[in-house]
């Protein structure tokens, strides 16, 4: 597994940007060898893998200068789940990949909540990917919380979305902000499998299995 912090604290309440003491990519081997690799308040992005991972990158992608209000989970008076909304301010966003021994790339992210400026970094992962897919001869997919709805995702980085799948909020999905991109000139041959509330997140998870025998990539 790799964890990429991105602030110290609780997102929308009290946090701090990381410093040059942080460790930037927290993995499995670094947290046994490496005392500064502290996972303690820390908040961010991760990837766990079943298959060796070869190499762990990771991209910086900044922040939003301003905030918006956000409809965010809360519970009733009689103890539902009902919605609230406040102002937060956007903390800074990462892309973090694994390079797996099987020729894939896997890039995980979560995009800022304000419009515009979550296309735009979604262009410079997509510009990041080919660069580690020429580095290391990988097929690559970008996956997670992109905060645009309405397949925008796929539109802006012209890559194809595997899973169309209302994912937010969990406890009766109206939007997709989740998605599993690949960088394909043909369709995948790939299966999207159903999943259900895991009762941890104010999303629900995204499932796919994929056929690797077919890929033909393009930029």
């Amino acid at each position: 597994w790799g964890f990429a912090p991105v602030i110290v604290g609780t997102p929308g309440e009290k946090w701090r940007k990381l410093n040059v003491h942080d460790v930037k990519i927290i993995t499995v081997d670094n947290v046994q060898r490496n005392r500064r690799a502290n996972l303690d308040g820390n908040y961010g992005i991760g990837i766990v893998s079943k298959l060796p991972v070869k190499h762990w990158d990771r991209l910086e992608l900044g922040n939003s200068p301003f905030g918006i209000p956000l409809v965010i989970p809360a519970a009733n008076k009689k103890g539902k789940q009902s919605i609230r909304v406040i102002y937060v301010a956007d903390e800074p966003r990462v892309a973090l990949a694994a390079t797996l021994d099987n020729g894939w790339t896997v890039i995980n992210t979560h995009l800022s909540f304000v419009p515009f400026v979550n296309y735009c970094q979604l262009r410079k992962i997509k510009k990041w990917a080919a660069g580690l897919s020429t580095k290391y001869g990988t097929q690559v997919l970008i996956i997670g919380d992109m905060n645009l709805p309405k397949g925008l995702p796929a539109v802006a980085s012209k890559w194809n979305s595997l899973v169309k799948q209302n994912s937010y909020p969990s406890w009766g999905g109206r939007v997709q902000f989740d998605y599993i991109l690949s960088d394909t000139l043909e369709p995948v041959h790939y299966e999207a499998l159903p999943t259900i509330n895991t009762g941890v997140s104010d999303h629900l998870p995204i499932c796919v299995r994929i056929n690797e025998g077919a890929f033909k990539l393009g930029r």
